[in-house]
């Protein structure tokens, strides 16, 4: 059965949860501001910048931007709202400026969409999931 279970995690879950924080990252990021100093490159939206790790032994799915630029880690940054270092843009004097588009996901997947997710996965392995 855990093995299903991770079946359904690495696949279904993954992908809905992947959806959930780019219409986040729509949503709580880039329709909240719009940017002063900088174009917008749409990078927060690239597969290549959301990571995904699947613990097989905990069965945990972890689901995370990693776009970074400097070294610096722009996900986390935007996340939290601390340590924009643009000094003539709005939104460094606005700090802290918070648009929490990874918690606000999380909270989204709680309410329903994991658990739905994770039941039709578990049934197109042709598990009886009630």
């Amino acid at each position: 059965m855990k093995g299903k279970i991770n079946q359904a995690m690495s696949t279904d879950v993954k992908k809905e949860a992947v959806k959930t924080l780019k219409e986040h990252i729509v949503t709580d990021i880039y329709d909240e501001y719009d940017p002063s100093v900088y174009v917008r490159t749409g990078g927060l939206l690239q597969d290549k910048n959301i990571q995904t790790i699947m613990d097989e032994v905990t069965g945990v799915l972890s689901v995370r931007g990693v776009r970074k630029e400097n070294g610096k880690d722009i996900s986390a940054i935007i996340e939290y709202g601390i340590g924009y270092d643009w000094e003539d843009s709005r939104i460094a004097k606005m700090q802290p400026y918070p648009r929490p588009a990874h918690e606000n996901a999380a909270i989204e997947m709680r309410k329903g969409r994991f658990e739905k997710t994770l039941i039709n996965g578990l049934r197109k392995q042709g598990l009886n999931v009630r």
